[in-house]
C-alpha cells in the first residue's frame, strides 16, 4: 500500500523544493506546491519510523519538521 505525505510549506523569499526521507533514506524532492511524496509503506518494516521534511529557500536556507508514524 502507498500513502501520500503531503505539507504545507511557504517562505517570503521563494521556496525551490521540499525535501523528504523516511528513516534518514531519501525520497523524491518535490519543487512545487502542494509539496507531497509517496511513501511505499509495504517496504517498512512493522514498527515506528521517522518521516522528514525539510523545505527549502533559494537562499539555501532550511527548515525541517519530522514526525514519528508506526506502521
Amino acid at each position: 500500500a502507498n500513502t501520500v505525505v503531503r505539507v504545507t510549506a511557504s517562505d517570503p523569499v521563494q521556496l525551490t523544493g521540499v525535501e523528504f526521507e523516511v528513516d534518514g533514506t531519501p525520497l523524491p524532492t518535490d519543487t512545487s506546491a502542494p509539496y507531497e511524496a509517496t511513501l511505499l509503506v509495504d517496504a517498512l518494516t512493522d514498527g515506528d519510523h521517522v518521516v522528514a521534511a525539510t523545505a527549502v529557500n533559494r537562499f539555501g536556507q532550511r527548515t525541517r519538521v519530522q514526525r514519528l508514524v508506526r506502521v
